[in-house]
Order: structure tokens, then sequence, then C-alpha cells
């Protein structure tokens, strides 16, 4: 039996409730609704060249609307540790067919011997890890990078759960991402991160309390190394520099505030023109 909500729009016959919800039918159940609109049946490459004419945006709202955590403590003991939901991060990328579509938007990687036979799409997921269960998803769609997919993942992540993610993700931009919703809904992060970044105390520069740095390279056993200082805070020299500089002006020059640093030699006039903002 077909339901239609009082707005007209047609419902899954096991939905049963006149409201609106996004419903993802299979091959036969749309046939059994097509059938009971037209009393005609649809065949399966007719439905597979329907969707290939879907925009991406529809996938990602059905995705959107679909996923959400699915573990319970009680049936899924091993999807949790002290009470946090264990979720993971990650990245792939799609071959996607050479259509017209395709082509005028999407460009394909350099190989070391031609191009790529196709174009790629990438997608971040995060997921539970205990039950494999994916909690959101991302496309690239514009062929954005893992990073930026993952970035607008990271607030979908569920509230008293643990994240774990390899080293792609241990870098300062997505650390301080992770820090900035630290505090909210207990969620905690395990991260790589890499060996060469040092967080240093900043408090020089308003709404800064730490500052994300490289390390010492290469990094010796006997004799590491390790960056103690920042260095001086910005403008702290210029006018030690200023006044030196004014001091060993030679006759006709002239200190012009440029926003540079630069120096034009012109001795065939005279002078040396010396500029800096």
């Amino acid at each position: 039996m077909l339901h239609v909500a009082t707005d007209g729009q047609i419902l899954h016959p096991l939905a049963r409730l006149p409201i609106r919800v996004p419903v993802v039918l299979s091959r036969d159940e749309v046939n059994s609704v097509l059938k009971q609109l037209t009393g005609k049946t649809i065949t399966d490459g007719a439905l597979s060249q329907r969707r290939t004419q879907l925009q991406w945006q529809v996938f990602e709202s059905l995705m959107e609307a679909a996923l959400s955590p699915k573990a319970k403590v009680a049936k899924h003991p091993e999807a949790f540790y002290q009470g946090l939901r264990l979720c993971g991060l990650d990245g792939s990328r799609f071959s996607v067919a050479n259509t017209p579509q395709v082509k005028a938007q999407m460009s394909k990687a350099n190989s070391r011997r031609m191009k790529a036979a196709f174009a790629k799409v990438g997608v971040a997921v995060l997921v539970e890890l205990g039950i494999h269960n994916p909690i959101a998803a991302a496309i690239g769609a514009r062929e954005e990078s893992e990073m930026v997919l993952a970035e607008q993942l990271i607030d979908r992540l569920p509230e008293k759960s643990l994240l774990i993610s390899d080293r792609y993700y241990g870098v300062p931009k997505l650390l301080i991402t992770f820090r900035e919703i630290h505090p909210s809904g207990q969620r905690e992060f395990l991260v790589r991160a890499r060996g060469n970044i040092k967080m240093m105390k900043e408090t020089r520069v308003p709404g800064l309390t730490e500052l994300a740095i490289p390390n010492v390279v290469p990094r010796l056993t006997d004799t590491p190394g390790t960056v103690e200082w920042l260095g001086p805070a910005l403008g702290a020299h210029t006018e030690a520099v200023l006044k030196e500089m004014t001091s060993n002006l030679i006759p006709n020059a002239r200190m012009v505030a440029a926003g540079v640093v630069g120096v034009t030699h012109a001795q065939e006039y005279g002078f040396t023109l010396l500029y800096v903002g």
C-alpha cells in the first residue's frame, strides 16, 4: 500500500508516518512504488542512467541525514574505552568514469609516464572503530585535499568520544582545532603527532597562549638539540636598525617609507636612494 503525506509527498510503504524523512529505496522498492503510480516498471539500466544525472549534493545530503552513531555500550563493549566511543578519521581516493561532465570539471593527476587514466575524487570518513560504522563523510567534488575534507568532519564527532588518528593529522592546524573543541561534549583525541613539532608559550600576541613550530632538524641521538625561544617580538629592534641606517647616510640620500626594504644604487647621478618601511 502506498502512503502519501498531506503535502503530496510519496512515503516509503514501511514508514507509515506522514512526515518528511529521507528514505533510501532498493531497486525492487523503487519498481514497486513506480508500478503503483504509473503501472510501469523501470530497468536496472534506466535506474543507473538516472542516478548518474543526480548532483553530488544529493548524496551528501543523504549521508548527512542517514549516517549516525550505532554502537551501544551493552551490545558492543569493544566499541568503547572507559565510556568513550572509539572513533577514527581517515581518507581515500576513488576513480571516476571519464564522462564529459567529469572531464570538464576535474583534472587527472600526472604519473611518471603520462596522465592517470581516471580522475580521482577524494573522500574523508569519520567512523566508529568498534563496528566500522560511518558517522559522517565529506566528498571532494572540487578536488579538495584530504586535510580540507577532514576539517569539515571534526564538528560531527559525537559527544563522549575518543578520536584516534594517524600521523597525517598530527599537524599544528588540526591539533589547534582539536584543542578548541576539546572542552565541548567530552571529546578526547589521540593523535600521532610528528616528533619535530614543539609547542612554545607565546603570550605577546593577543589571544594566543601557545605556538606550534618545527623543532630542530635533523635531530641527533647524542645531541638532539631543541628550540628554546621564539626570538624577539615583531618590531623590537626597529628603532635600533633605523638609528644605525640614518647615522650612516651619504650626502643627498633620502629615506622613504615604502613598506619594503630595498637599495637602488645610482652612482651616475651622484646619490644612493635607500627606502625602508
